[in-house]
């Protein structure tokens, strides 16, 4: 999102909680280098309601790109989303969060492709 500080987006959704489902975020216990810690971890959904919530330069443009895909859902008009919005570079770091994403579970990787070109037509 931008920010200078990781601490900044636990103040968004702190500020904002009510909005966050109990399928949106979650804690986990990570090993750290200061030990065990509590970690607030959010789905992707949840990470698009951080980017909806915040007010930095990165989250505008992407409540822009939100606003573009669901204008171009609903009038059916994907090819020109594809084509339109998508960079080269932007494809390059879309795969590369997939495969960080789903890790070596190659199902999980098949699956998330099918929901995500569905979702998108493309």
């Amino acid at each position: 999102m931008g920010y200078s500080k990781p601490d900044l987006i636990g103040k968004v959704y702190q500020k904002y909680s009510d909005e966050f489902t109990e399928n949106m975020t979650t804690l986990v216990e990570l090993d750290t280098d200061g030990g065990k810690q509590q970690v607030r971890v959010f789905s992707l959904r949840g990470c698009h309601l951080l980017g909806m919530l915040s007010r930095t330069k990165i989250a505008k443009e992407f409540r822009k790109w939100v606003l573009d895909v669901l204008e171009n859902k609903m009038f059916g008009n994907t090819e020109q989303l594809t084509s339109q919005y998508i960079t080269e570079f932007e494809a390059y770091q879309f795969v590369k969060s997939v495969k960080a994403h789903c890790k070596s579970d190659r199902y999980l990787y098949s699956d998330t492709y099918s929901m995500i070109y569905e979702f998108y037509g493309i």
